[in-house]
């Protein structure tokens, strides 16, 4: 399933154009995020999960001189197979 970020609620306090949008992960299972310099990168979730996996990214903005402190999300893909829990 391919899922998209959304960045584009992002800002500069002056008003000024954003000139650049880099997402990175910071968490989870490695996935390959499709067009990470937009304001709306992809990717496709991990698939064969036998339990919920969250996959954290960050955002960092720039308006050309200035740069944000990192954003960061947290995505929960859910396991569409998952084992049982079983007490011992």
């Amino acid at each position: 399933m391919s899922v998209q970020l959304n960045g584009s609620a992002s800002y500069d306090p002056n008003n000024d154009p954003l000139a650049s949008y880099q997402w990175t992960q910071t968490g989870g299972n490695a996935v390959s995020l499709a067009n990470a310099t937009s304001a709306y990168p992809s990717f496709v979730s991990p698939s064969g999960l036998t339990h919920d996996e969250m996959l954290t990214f960050q955002l960092v903005v720039s308006d050309g001189t200035l740069t944000s402190t990192a954003d960061s999300v947290n995505v929960t893909v859910t396991a569409a197979n998952p084992s049982p829990n079983i007490a011992p």
